[in-house]
């Protein structure tokens, strides 16, 4: 995308939260115009419709996780430790922008439609998927990681390990005093060390 005008950018990150609130269908256009301090009609001139930037929103959204993702140094030299780290770099960066969060369970509801149609993911997922296969290939060679999974099953799985656990624990947590109870530390702990056992060799 173009660099933005300062308008533009408000709107996409009013659409950020109005879309990381309340999903696609639960949106408001009228929100969204209010929040960018401007009004429905000229965010209607800039993106036609709701689905329209919904899409937008979700590709800046996709690319500016990745591009993150790029930028973190994971490389340890231990296998395991830089898995971790990846892990967690992953999980800082969902937690500080929870609205990415209830976006990627939204796709889900949607099949991903809005991500196949931005041609720089490929690109820059299969990226990330590289600087992931770097350390895993190391485990794989060293007998610590199961020689099964490749960069593109082991990043699906952090996902889902992350996503569902981030959307759900509030839920859990209002059940369940133990879940409630547990530390931010001893989450991130608990959440990296359940992945890492479950593709050790």
């Amino acid at each position: 995308m173009r660099e933005l005008s300062p308008m533009l950018k408000r709107i996409l990150e009013a659409a950020e939260q109005e879309f990381g609130d309340k999903g696609l269908d639960g949106a408001k256009i009228l929100s969204i115009a209010q929040a960018a301090g401007t009004s429905k009609q000229l965010v209607y001139h800039y993106f036609e419709s709701k689905e329209r930037l919904y899409e937008i929103t979700v590709r800046e959204m996709t690319h500016a996780t990745f591009i993150k993702m790029l930028a973190v140094d994971i490389d340890d030299g231990d296998p395991i430790e830089s898995i971790r780290k990846f892990f967690l770099a992953y999980l800082d960066h969902l937690e500080q922008n929870p609205e990415f969060i209830v976006i990627s369970v939204d796709q889900g509801l949607h099949h991903g439609a809005q991500l196949r149609m931005d041609p720089r993911l490929p690109e820059t997922r299969r990226q990330v998927l590289q600087k992931l296969a770097a350390p895993l290939i190391a485990g794989q060679e060293l007998g610590l990681i199961k020689g099964s999974l490749d960069a593109h099953m082991a990043f699906f799985l952090i996902t889902t390990v992350i996503v569902g656990s981030l959307s759900l624990r509030t839920v859990f947590a209002m059940h369940d005093g133990p879940v409630s109870e547990v530390s931010q530390e001893s989450w991130r702990n608990l959440m990296s060390q359940f992945f890492l056992d479950a593709i050790r060799a």
